[in-house]
């Protein structure tokens, strides 16, 4: 994983993706739902289109789907 994170880090939004989701699951890391936000929305940020479809659910499973709507 400390690799993912370096590659992350220089901007590969594939891998800032991957490690979204890792982060949601607790897949291979423990689960943070903050670092997954944090991962998604800078693949986001850079056009990375999946991301924003993990970030949806994200958000729907958090709950926070329909704050976020409503602001």
């Amino acid at each position: 994983m400390a690799q993912s994170h370096t590659d992350a880090k220089s901007g590969d939004s594939e891998v800032q993706v991957m490690l979204g989701m890792a982060y949601s699951v607790g897949y291979g890391l423990p689960q943070d739902i903050e670092a997954a936000e944090y991962w998604l929305k800078k693949a986001l940020a850079q056009g990375n289109q999946d991301s924003l479809i993990y970030l949806n659910s994200l958000y729907t499973l958090e709950g926070k789907l329909i704050e976020i709507l409503n602001n």
